[in-house]
């Protein structure tokens, strides 16, 4: 039998996916190759729009859709929220979007920007970029 528990003559995940010439079956572990998929989706819906696949656009709506609920933000200035400093909601969307926001969120996936060229900043959302909240911080941290 084959069981990821310590059950009676079991194999353990681990000896299943180490290489057959260290003693293994190399069978593919199911969980990393998932979230591999999933972080190639990501790489999709971070894609620039001219390279963006078709889903990427339903997904950018949903996900400004059902950002979550604030006075300054409004549903239209929520563009992207990798690229803002809003986030979605995770209840209401589809569970292959709350996958590939949750491996995001594993790997601490984020835009650094060091130097920000000028072509790079027009093409940010005008409003509650990533930029914008890092001088918002500096002006804030002078006067606190």
């Amino acid at each position: 039998f084959i069981w990821d528990s310590g059950g009676k003559n079991s194999i353990s995940l681990e000896t299943l996916s180490t290489p057959i010439n260290e003693g293994g079956k190399n069978l593919l572990h199911l969980q990393h190759r998932n979230e591999a998929i999933e972080l190639k989706w990501l790489r999709g819906l971070l894609a620039p729009l001219e390279k963006c696949p078709v889903w990427a656009s339903f997904a950018q709506a949903l996900l400004a859709r059902h950002g979550q609920q604030s006075l300054v933000i409004k549903e239209k200035a929520k563009v992207h929220p990798f690229l803002q400093t809003w986030s979605p909601t995770l209840k209401k969307l589809p569970l292959n979007l709350k996958r590939i926001l949750r491996v995001a969120k594993k790997h601490n996936l984020q835009w650094e920007i060091l130097i920000a060229p000028t072509q790079v900043m027009s093409q940010l959302p005008a409003w509650f970029h990533i930029q914008w909240l890092k001088k918002v911080s500096q002006f804030l941290h002078v006067f606190m």
